[in-house]
């Protein structure tokens, strides 16, 4: 009798430490996903800057170009 019950009480013990793993494994998953979305937007964002910053830099140029072409002739 106490043999059955021990071996019970292993088993409940093995499913408490799996699925207390398994939480704790999805909980990292959920986080390691929401680190590399907050990086993919980050790099998003720094390259839509970096282009807006280049067509602005392109638009000066070209006018600043105009405005010396047109001093020398």
């Amino acid at each position: 009798m106490i043999h059955e019950n021990s071996s019970a009480i292993f088993a409940l013990i093995g499913v408490v430490v799996g699925a207390v793993f398994t939480g704790v494994m999805a909980i990292l998953r959920d986080h390691l996903n929401n680190k590399s979305k907050i990086r993919l937007e980050k790099m998003r964002l720094h390259d839509k800057e970096s282009r807006d910053a280049h067509k602005r830099l392109f638009v000066f140029s070209q006018k600043l170009s105009n405005k010396v072409w047109v001093k020398i002739t």
